[in-house]
């Protein structure tokens, strides 16, 4: 048996192998403030918080809304062992999407995409 931590340090290599640093998992937080130097991961960090800042400031709250229902209806997959049924319901969903060039059907084409790219990166 794999000591506890075995499965988020996997987590972590994947993530480090794909130039991905996960700032929104505190233990993903903490190894990563731990295995970079202190002034590159404050860097990073301050960078993301503006990054964040200047997307939010960018979306009218009825896109918010719809990328917060989106996602609170993708967590029915979240302890899926792969990407399978989620990019199924998203096809699904793009399908019952009239106007595509909507920004609903956008949103989940660009989540279908991330989906299909962490499949074949080998992290999802």
């Amino acid at each position: 048996m794999s000591p506890p931590f075995a499965e988020e340090h996997d987590e972590l290599e994947k993530l480090n192998k794909s130039s991905c640093i996960n700032l929104i998992s505190q233990t993903f937080q903490r190894y990563a403030s731990q295995s970079l130097p202190e002034e590159y991961f404050n860097n990073i960090k301050s960078k993301s918080a503006e990054l964040r800042s200047r997307f939010s400031d960018c979306l009218t709250p009825t896109t918010v809304q719809m990328i917060n229902d989106l996602f609170d209806e993708l967590q029915q997959f979240r302890f899926d062992s792969d990407t399978t049924n989620i990019i199924t319901y998203l096809d699904n969903e793009k399908n019952r999407e009239t106007d595509k060039g909507s920004e609903n059907y956008i949103l989940l084409s660009i989540v279908s995409s991330m989906a299909i790219v962490l499949t074949g990166s080998g992290i999802a």
